[in-house]
């Protein structure tokens, strides 16, 4: 093998060619110390890009919708970038993909990327992405409801001045995403129910950071048939304070609304006093924070939902209200939790341990519950019919109220754990058909009720 020529008059070296002209010969660029190969590229892991943005920077166009309008599908942002008008794909890009690299901020200002034609867009690169919308109902992303939207490892940060400006309304994946929301409601990722495969949207590991006392709907489930998939999405900062009893606002009063969502992992943390609504949704797992910076939380569960563990520090108090048809199993929370079940009926209650718990089941049509294995610490009144109690501790006492039929109480104990007091269940006049057995009290049952069974009971 022939060797290439090398001595004091001739040092081999790696040469290219311009590509102005393709023949004007160019030294190679190399870092000194390792000797590899320095090269301008557009280029990110296995990822090829035809484009990049950022002439601050090396970048060859000004703005992503430069790079858009000359067909380029596979954009790097490479520096911080502001657009200048709105973005429309031409017809032949039907995939866009806009990386932006972890020092870098697009910023889409009050400019969108529009729907004339059908566009699956990716965002990514760890990044910020920023927009400032001053006219509601704007969305940055303006897709059909047929295109998908997938945002992966960014910060975006919403600077608008205006209600309703969420991400989109089409079809979204999107993960590892932190929000900074502004000041009004609707900032953050709103869905679309009117979109038939709608429960292949799916959101991971999300925090939304609220931006104010105005802040509400950092999650909005437009329909209650949406169907999407969330995992570990958490909550933190300045949100509107909740409303008590709730009024059922979706726009205005609460922090998330979850409608027919399934839901692994939620965590609350540094967020004053906030409610959160659910309906036909399945939840599982449920966090605490710092209880010092939590004053007040309010899950408004309005119907056919299924919440289990749920945990908390001491200091928080955490107000159910419950409509119907709700499963909630597994609470354990060393502070206060309070369960309205007024006007609610055919609800499962099983494993409440609470610091300090209240139950609220006095009104008529508070009916057909079931509770199973709860603590209740303050006296208790049940005014609904066909209520069923099994191993429940009511440590404050019961009272069955005037009216009320066919509630039965089974191994439960009314009062306290060391006995010799004065606390009981009282089955008032008028209330009929009530079954207590096998339970433990303080003092002597007092029944003034018609139909009463009692059968192995004890005093103790």
């Amino acid at each position: 093998m022939a060797q290439a020529r090398r001595d004091e008059n001739v040092v081999t070296s790696l040469l290219g060619v311009s590509n102005v002209d393709g023949s004007t010969p160019v030294v190679v660029y190399a870092d000194p110390v390792t000797h590899r190969l320095l090269v301008d590229g557009c280029g990110a892991g296995d990822q090829a890009f035809d484009a990049s943005v950022g002439t601050a920077c090396g970048g060859t166009y000004a703005t992503v919708k430069a790079a858009v309008d000359d067909n380029k599908k596979r954009i790097l942002v490479l520096c911080d970038t502001t657009e200048t008008a709105n973005i429309d794909p031409p017809l032949a890009t039907t995939d866009l993909l806009i990386n932006i690299v972890p020092t870098a901020t697009w910023n889409l200002a009050t400019f969108i990327v529009t729907n004339t034609n059908p566009l699956d867009l990716t965002l990514q690169g760890g990044g910020t992405l920023t927009y400032a919308y001053t006219v509601t109902n704007t969305r940055p992303f303006s897709l059909f409801d047929t295109d998908t939207l997938k945002i992966n490892d960014l910060i975006i940060d919403n600077n608008s001045t205006v209600d309703n400006t969420p991400l989109s309304f089409g079809l979204e994946h999107i993960s590892n995403v932190r929000f900074l929301l502004p000041n009004q409601g609707r900032g953050g990722i709103t869905t679309n129910g009117d979109i038939a495969d709608l429960f292949a949207s799916s959101y991971h590991d999300i925090e939304f950071v609220g931006g104010g006392t105005s802040c509400t709907s950092a999650f909005l489930s437009a329909d209650s048939e949406a169907g999407a998939n969330i995992t570990n999405i958490s909550f933190l900062g300045t949100f509107k304070p909740a409303t008590s009893p709730p009024t059922g606002n979706f726009n205005t009063e609460y922090v998330a609304v979850f409608r027919g969502v399934n839901i692994t992992n939620i965590f609350f943390d540094y967020i004053g006093s906030s409610s959160f609504y659910f309906e036909t949704s399945n939840v599982n797992n449920l966090f605490y924070g710092d209880q010092s910076l939590i004053t007040g939380v309010l899950l408004d569960l309005s119907f056919s939902n299924a919440l289990s563990n749920f945990n908390g520090n001491d200091g928080i108090t955490v107000s159910f209200f419950l409509d119907g048809f709700n499963q909630i199993n597994n609470v354990s929370l060393r502070g206060t939790a309070i369960f309205d079940l007024d006007n609610s009926d055919q609800n499962l209650l099983s494993n409440i341990l609470v610091g300090t718990g209240f139950i609220d089941m006095t009104d008529a049509s508070c009916s057909e519950n079931q509770l199973i294995n709860c603590r209740m610490s303050a006296a208790s009144s049940i005014g609904g019919d066909n209520n069923k109690f099994t191993n429940c501790e009511f440590v404050g006492g019961a009272t069955v109220v005037s009216g009320a039929n066919d509630n039965g109480f089974s191994n439960c104990q009314f009062g306290a754990d060391a006995g010799s007091g004065v606390l009981t269940i009282t089955v008032d006049a008028g209330s009929n058909r009530t079954r207590i057995v096998g339970c433990m009290t303080d003092a002597a049952i007092s029944d003034a009720g018609t139909g009463t069974t009692t059968a192995g009971n004890a005093v103790y």
